[in-house]
């Protein structure tokens, strides 16, 4: 699903676009019961997904994606 979401936001070029916040939204949705029920390992290759789609910190994905309501 991630890597979908890393095609999907590339531009002619191979440049990336700018997330909207509704399609960070859906990304945190996905990801949060992945990430809580993944191992550490798992957890370390989603966040460094999330952070490479969406250029956010790294402690701030981590608190996203474990306190998700």
């Amino acid at each position: 699903m991630m890597n979908n979401l890393l095609e999907h936001n590339l531009k002619a070029g191979g440049k990336m676009r700018e997330l909207t916040m509704n399609e960070r939204k859906k990304l945190v949705n996905i990801l949060h019961m992945r990430y809580m029920e993944a191992s550490k390992k798992d957890k370390a290759k989603i966040l460094d997904e999330f952070i490479q789609t969406t250029g956010y910190n790294r402690s701030y994905v981590d608190h996203l994606l474990k306190t998700h309501v």
